[in-house]
């Protein structure tokens, strides 16, 4: 990780590198005890940062413009989210989201099929289908304590009726801490590598499902 900044998420990250290579943490005690912690620092971060927005952050409960993005992910990421889901949903409601997901997946390999190796094309297709998030219930998150990062990254300073309309998606302003999301990546790409030997980033609906959701 590559950061001058000292900040909450930062410092547990380096020192959680430090304890996994230590002590051969096992990948069960990571996901369930230390990655939660590193998820509440990097939010915790992330408030503070928004403290110092030049104007206040306008994204509120039940707004759900950006859950229906495609989300850029790694293995890692994928393989919590997915244990906290089993350890936390009911069982109805894990299978719902499954097949939900592949509901998405679907669409989103039709969306890869039409516009082959070209990310940015597909990322704008998708939104435009307007394709809704698997864990999206009724303008709600179902797995908000432990989102992927990305969508705590998204923050906007602008109309949040902006963010709904195609026609005003170029206006939107954005708040986002400038270094934050590089570091993040580069420690959930180690953490990936040391634990499941894989560091192939790529959409969240596709990493889910190849950890078996």
């Amino acid at each position: 990780m590559d950061s001058n900044q000292s900040n909450p998420c930062y410092d547990y990250a380096v020192w959680l590198t430090k304890q996994m290579m230590q002590q051969k943490i096992p990948l069960n005690q990571v996901l369930d005890q230390y990655y939660p912690t590193y998820y509440s620092k990097m939010q915790e971060t992330l408030d503070d940062f928004n403290k110092k927005a030049p104007q206040p952050i306008t994204c509120q409960k039940k707004c759900d413009a950006c859950c229906h993005y495609q989300v850029a992910s790694v293995p890692m990421e994928a393989k919590y989210i997915h244990f906290q889901a089993k350890k936390k949903l009911t069982s109805k409601q894990f299978k719902a989201i499954s097949r939900k997901l592949k509901q998405v997946r679907t669409k989103e390999r039709e969306i890869e099929f039409q516009y082959p190796n070209d990310v940015l094309k597909q990322a704008k297709a998708y939104r435009l289908q307007k394709i809704a998030c698997p864990f999206l219930y009724n303008q709600t998150c179902m797995v908000y304590d432990y989102r992927p990062m990305i969508c705590r990254f998204h923050s906007v300073i602008s109309p949040p009726k902006f963010c709904y309309d195609n026609s005003t998606i170029q206006i939107v302003k954005p708040w986002q801490h400038p270094d934050l999301m590089p570091s993040d990546v580069k420690f959930q790409q180690f953490v990936s590598h040391y634990y499941l030997n894989n560091v192939q980033q790529g959409t969240l609906n596709r990493l889910l499902l190849e950890n078996g959701f």
